[in-house]
């Protein structure tokens, strides 16, 4: 998992999405494949108060992962 900050802003939420989608890219061919997940480090009920990461994130804030 890629844990952001607890604050959930928004360059915590959008760097954990792009570590992970970058974890995931650079991995060795002769390595067993390891998934690594973005989670938003907050509750999600308490997410949809951060007006600039929901406007950011649009429909996909139902696919997120959230800390509860």
């Amino acid at each position: 998992m890629v844990l952001g900050n607890n604050s959930a802003d928004l360059d915590s939420c959008i760097g954990s999405i792009l570590l992970s989608y970058y974890m995931n890219t650079i991995q060795k061919e002769n390595q067993p494949f390891t998934y690594h997940i973005p989670l938003i480090n907050e509750h999600s009920q308490s997410f949809r108060s951060r007006f600039e990461v929901c406007d950011l994130l649009g429909p996909l804030i139902d696919q997120c992962i959230f800390r509860d």
